[in-house]
């Protein structure tokens, strides 16, 4: 046996060289056959037959269940969707649909004529459904959709085959069902008679065609096959270079690592795609550091040519004895230079990594490490371990005692300790600068005063509200300005008024206009004219609104609207100011990604405050701004230190100032990551040096009680450890969310008591007692004041109204309640109902509970989805971690 294995040693290097070519060759063939692609789509066609078998299952037991039985199959999987309708109304339904309307007796033809984000009653999908399966564009999805009759009885059933989201972020991302299993390199797209393969359904029907995406998505085995044959190749020169040990065997290797290197530096170039590595999102600088993967084999490299040099260290130095005088001061000052050199380039590249990437570096921040965190440390013990090797080769320069090593451990220790030291105050210096940078990038972003948000919804809504033929009617009626505001929030402007005061001013050019008590009137026209021709932006040629660049304190817009009326034109002024000190509440602005602060990506332990004109006009987070600033601020960009806080201050203007703000930190968080990174790199660099040893582990008396007793308190340490950290993470769980469920219900008993106010006289949802502006400002002031948003449903389960309609307008949930906790409310008669609930990627609490008349009739039901902060867990999380794992660090170390 040991003869084979010897044998095999022998011929190691001629075996790792016909693998590495094999691998190569392959590497460059075309796998995307024609038979591998029919055989997939007609797997895609079994597996959607298999699944549409399945719904079809359920939509049969849906008709067959009983009408007094609400719908409930758990076992639905959430990709299917099912709508049980009686007489054409709804009945009952099993997860949910991203449509605003769910009637089935509407015109078929309304729902083509309808814009996609229409929520008008003519925009009816399913009605558009016949009997015969179809491939269906549903809000915010694809769904292969069916229906089912029998008698009365209708069922629509929708199998989910693609989101199509309007954008994509950490928390939407447009995607094909992951259940259906298709390849990356293929798309599913509407029919079409381009070269595609078409997908039919289980009855035959044409859905959709499968499309072969673009070149720049293939060969991904391909592109795995030469990264492996890359490294049977580097293993293979330093085969050989092990068995023989000599400068000129040296040089070979290092010629075959450099051409290596560009070898993989191009593959890196044409991989790209979504790999983040290769992304400039996570990493991105010029010349030798491109990308992250750029900056990885740089980084092996270097540590594989030193580790070349280290290996042939004993013929280095019998070639510097027998060396003549002028070669031998050469080679000397190659070898001082050396470890100058890596040193620098450790510098230059770690000051890189930290100035231009998002990887985060500082240990102490356990909730925001990745991956790349822990690549990066690696790369960079690899690069200290080659700086340790670079100084051993210096034995023979240096000339002191023969004895003297620098791989002993007294002076390993000492090396450990001075890198990891040099490792922090780096990361620490630089990452200020980092964030000192960002800050500046942010605030300077949150200077701007206009409002993405509001003037998209501006210029949306200026045709209509020209050609609005009530709204003209009502402005020609004297003492209308209620109700004129009424149809303007009720039509167009309802997702604005939780964040602006709208003002409507109706008057012909030369009416009196008070603007000031203690002023005279001046003419309604004049004054506006005035203020557009000093302030007045328009928000593109022609546009009837501007933004007011006025310096009042608030962001501001005005529209001029003209009319004709009985005894001359009429104008409609309508004037926005955005609210006082109004903090981001509600959904996560991820999913309105167009919204101005949606993307700046302030971390949570963060604050930030913005001011115009020194007063306080926004605000988030803890640190308890002042609701007006002195005027003590130069203009640019500095900090100050103040209350425990760093203040990152931007004085854009004399009159905008934003304030980002962040707690000061203590020593302990450097001790703990000095500590932390002491103790990764002696791992890795001891790590290394052990495994050119034979003996990786240290000869050891198995048998002796010591050793055993050793071995025992060990490894309780180490299940104590597991043990109470996974407990105290439990219990941290625990207790966040019945924090939650307090608050939750806290929340929704003030908004249950608020609005049975305008409930209890009602005897039904449309009554105008109860669904009247008046409801809409208490939901708004209830959602300010609790910082929460607020959604009303009718007794059928269908959205009334909402503090936040773009949720809906952008078909990111359906306009339906969510199923189960309809059955809580209305069939199962709870007061409340806690569910957990889903937005794409987002995972939610929402609360519901039902308002009554006097008589106890139901008359709505209320909702209050509620987002935890995630952050907080993370933090109270990584904080219990990094105290059970320091103080453990501490038992095993002693």
């Amino acid at each position: 046996m040991n003869e084979y294995f010897d044998k095999m040693l022998k011929w190691r290097t001629p075996f790792l060289w016909i693998v590495a070519l094999i691998l190569a060759a392959i590497s460059f063939m075309e796998f995307s056959t024609s038979d591998s692609l029919d055989r997939e789509v007609k797997n895609l066609e079994s597996t959607i037959h298999k699944r549409q078998q399945v719904l079809e299952e359920y939509s049969r037991k849906a008709i067959e269940t009983p009408d007094s039985i609400f719908l409930e199959f758990p076992e639905l999987p959430e990709d299917m969707a099912i709508y049980k309708f009686y007489s054409d109304t709804l009945h009952s339904w099993v997860n949910q649909l991203p449509i605003s309307n769910d009637d089935i007796d509407f015109f078929p033809f309304g729902y083509t004529l309808n814009h996609l984000t229409s929520r008008g009653v003519s925009n009816t999908p399913l009605a558009y459904i016949g009997q015969f399966e179809r491939y269906l564009s549903l809000g915010s999805a694809w769904y292969i959709v069916n229906m089912y009759t029998k008698n009365q009885i209708t069922v629509v059933s929708a199998l989910l085959v693609q989101t199509d989201y309007p954008s994509d972020n950490s928390i939407l991302k447009s995607e094909i069902n992951p259940n259906l299993a298709l390849s990356k390199r293929l798309s599913i797209v509407p029919v079409t008679q381009d070269e595609s393969y078409i997908i039919k359904g289980k009855n035959g029907g044409v859905l959709f065609s499968v499309l072969k995406n673009l070149p720049s998505n293939r060969g991904e085995a391909g592109s795995s096959l030469r990264w492996i044959a890359l490294f049977f190749i580097i293993t293979a020169l330093f085969s050989e270079l092990q068995t023989r040990k000599r400068i000129k065997q040296f040089f070979i290797v290092f010629a075959g690592l450099t051409v290596l290197r560009f070898f993989a530096i191009y593959f890196a170039q044409n991989v790209g795609g979504n790999i983040d590595l290769f992304s400039p999102n996570l990493y991105a600088d010029f010349g030798l550091f491109g990308s992250m993967a750029d900056l990885l084999i740089n980084h092996l490299y270097v540590f594989l040519v030193v580790l070349g040099l280290f290996m042939i260290r004993k013929s280095l130095a019998l070639t510097l004895l027998k060396a003549s005088p002028k070669k031998k001061g050469i080679m000397k000052g190659i070898f001082i230079a050396t470890p100058f050199l890596i040193m620098a380039y450790i510098h230059i590249s770690l000051k890189s990594l930290i100035l231009n990437s998002n990887i985060v570096l500082e240990l102490y921040k356990i909730d925001e490490i990745s991956v790349y965190t822990i690549l990066s440390y690696v790369l960079y013990a690899l690069l200290f371990t080659s700086l340790l090797f670079s100084l051993q080769i210096l034995r023979p320069v240096i000339k002191k005692r023969s004895s003297f090593s620098f791989l002993k451990m007294r002076p390993m220790m000492i090396f450990i300790s001075l890198i990891s030291l040099y490792s922090l105050a780096t990361v620490s210096y630089f990452g200020f600068s980092n964030e000192y940078e960002r800050n500046r990038v942010l605030t300077t972003k949150m200077s701007v005063e206009r409002d993405l948000n509001i003037e998209l919804i501006l210029r949306g809504s200026e045709k209509l509200i020209e050609n609005d033929p009530v709204l003209s009617l009502w402005i020609q009626i004297d003492q209308s300005n209620e109700m004129v505001t009424n149809i303007l929030t009720e039509q167009y402007f309802w997702s604005l008024m939780q964040k602006y005061d709208l003002k409507v001013t109706i008057c012909k050019k030369t009416d009196p206009l008070i603007v000031d008590s203690e002023m005279a009137p001046l003419p309604c026209g004049q004054y506006f004219d005035s203020e557009i021709s000093r302030f007045g932006i328009p928000l593109y040629s022609k546009s009837g609104f501007y933004f007011m660049n006025n310096y009042n304190g608030r962001i501001s817009y005005l529209g001029v609207f003209k009319f004709p009326g009985f005894n001359g034109d009429l104008n409609l002024y309508l004037e926005f100011d955005s609210k006082f000190m109004k903090e981001a509440i509600g959904y996560p602005e991820l999913l309105l990604d167009h919204n101005q602060m949606d993307n700046l990506n302030i971390p949570s332990s963060n604050s930030y405050a913005k001011y115009l004109n020194l007063r306080m006009i926004s605000y988030s987070g803890k640190y308890n701004y002042s609701t007006t600033l002195e005027d003590i601020y130069a203009t640019g960009y500095s900090t100050l230190r103040k209350d425990g806080y760093i203040h990152f201050v931007n004085k854009a203007s004399p009159e905008n100032i934003i304030i980002i703000s962040r707690p000061e930190r203590s020593v302990f968080p450097y001790i703990v990551t000095f500590s932390y990174i002491v103790l990764f790199y002696s791992l890795m660099i001891f790590g290394l040096i052990r495994t050119r040893r034979k003996q990786f582990f240290p000869k050891v008396p198995k048998e002796s009680f010591r050793w055993k007793i050793t071995v025992l308190i060990l490894s309780s340490l180490v299940f104590a450890l597991f043990s109470m950290g996974t407990g105290s993470i439990w219990f941290s769980l625990n207790y966040f969310n019945e924090s939650n469920r307090s608050k939750m219900e806290e929340k929704m008993q003030s908004v249950q008591s608020t609005l049975s106010y305008y409930s209890k006289s009602a005897q039904r949802f449309n009554d105008p007692q109860f669904n009247n502006i008046r409801l809409f400002d208490a939901m708004t002031r209830l959602s300010n004041n609790t910082q929460i948003d607020i959604n009303i449903y009718r007794p059928d389960g269908l959205l009334l109204r909402t503090t936040q309609p773009e949720i809906y307008d952008r078909f990111l949930i359906g306009a339906r309640m969510n199923p189960k906790a309809y059955k809580e409310i209305v069939y199962n008669k709870k007061k409340q109902f806690v569910n957990r609930e889903n937005i794409a990627k987002l995972s939610y609490y929402s609360l519901y509970a039902p308002l009554f008349n006097e008589s106890g009739k139901l008359i709505a039901i209320a909702n209050i989805p509620y987002f935890s902060r995630q952050s907080e867990i993370r933090n109270d999380a990584s904080s219990i971690i990094a105290a059970i794992i320091n103080i453990y660090l501490l038992l095993l170390l002693a």
